[in-house]
């Protein structure tokens, strides 16, 4: 059997980030320590009082903040889940509840009081007339849904209310739910977030224990990222958080990585990563065209573009030199300007043109103009 093993929980880095500056260098110190022996009886490990589950522990970093540890009862891996001051760290801990799915033998980490408060409001409200799933119970749960939520999942009539379990849920199963929900198939689906793949790997990790197995599973590597050596664990813990929020499960990196022949059309709905891949596409074209040539992203809002801008400066590296980040009427305004004088098109006018575009569009293997008028409206 290998020697320990550490792994990072998305949670953990999120916590890390809102610490100061000299705390985050303890916090680095304190990884490397813990990554060459997390079984030294220099680590000082702490139980939680009124802490159900035993695997969960805190360990000093300095006098006045912990890091919170899943401490595994069997196999190697070691899972840093947050960072806080004492008592917030403690309190964090006692709210969460750390269980490897049966289904998908995913790590999935719940907050205990949000999951309450779903079922709660799940089993105070009247029965759905019409349910948003007509799947069984055993395949919503195939997705990662945690039986606790089961309830509040069957509960749901709407694609808002389903909105309303994202960050209740984990990841995973909420987007599994949103292409359902779309209407997609379940056998699409499970290709969709990546779970074919996955079911075809699990025999080459039958030897590992569980803790270890939920670890390396596609849907936890959403969530946790193992760490196998110093330089890797000072390039995690120095990323900036931006990259930690645009993971991309297995079919969303073939989007991102695939050659078209044409202008290609993703459909999905909210929350199944759109933009995300869009992102991670923006920077490959970037990496892969000519110097004198330029890579256009362009969304409907200014505030979109600005997140958008923000996420690509800390994703890319060179590559964001070649990308312009622009909303669609910006885009316009700035090609107008270049154009000489304007006038505003009248309604036949603007019907010519799309005409115009129907008859490029099919002559050159383009989106059928209806589509991209329908895309703008």
């Amino acid at each position: 059997m290998s020697g320990p093993q550490l792994a990072i929980s998305n949670e953990f880095m999120e916590a890390l980030a809102k610490l100061p500056k000299s705390q985050r260098k303890k916090v680095q110190e304190f990884a490397k320590k813990f990554r060459a022996d997390p079984k030294s009886s220099a680590i000082n490990y702490e139980k939680i009082h009124n802490m159900a589950d035993d695997r969960v522990r805190t360990v000093r970093i300095d006098q006045k903040y912990r890091a919170v540890v899943l401490h595994p009862d069997t196999g190697n891996t070691y899972v840093l889940v947050w960072v806080d001051n004492h008592d917030e760290a403690m309190d964090w801990a006692r709210n969460r509840t750390f269980e490897v799915h049966p289904e998908t033998q995913s790590l999935q980490i719940l907050n205990v009081e949000q999951v309450q408060r779903a079922v709660d409001q799940a089993k105070a409200a009247p029965p759905p007339v019409k349910s948003l799933f007509a799947n069984d119970d055993d395949t919503i749960l195939s997705f990662g849904v945690p039986a606790v939520l089961l309830p509040a999942v069957r509960q749901l009539r709407t694609k808002v209310q389903l909105s309303e379990l994202e960050g209740v849920l984990p990841i995973e199963a909420y987007e599994a739910l949103v292409w359902l929900a779309e209407g997609e198939s379940v056998e699409d689906v499970r290709q969709y977030v990546g779970m074919l793949a996955e079911q075809e790997s699990k025999l080459a990790s039958a030897e590992l224990s569980q803790e270890d197995t939920s670890i390396a599973e596609n849907q936890s590597a959403r969530r946790f990222s193992r760490v196998d050596s110093d330089d890797e664990l000072d390039r995690i813990l120095s990323a900036p958080l931006e990259q930690w929020r645009v993971f991309l499960h297995p079919l969303q990196k073939q989007m991102t990585q695939q050659s078209f022949s044409g202008p290609t059309l993703v459909l999905g709905g909210a929350g199944t990563g759109k933009t995300i891949v869009a992102m991670h596409r923006a920077r490959k074209l970037a990496s892969s065209i000519q110097s004198d040539m330029r890579v256009l992203f362009t969304t409907f809002t200014k505030n979109l573009a600005e997140n958008v801008k923000s996420v690509l400066e800390t994703l890319c590296g060179d590559e964001m030199e070649r990308i312009d980040v622009q909303h669609v009427h910006e885009h316009a305004m700035s090609w107008l300007r270049t154009s000489g004088p304007t006038q505003v098109a009248t309604d036949e006018e603007i019907a010519l043109a799309w005409d115009q575009v129907a008859v490029a569009s099919a002559s050159e293997h383009l989106f059928h103009a209806t589509v991209l008028f329908q895309q703008i409206q």
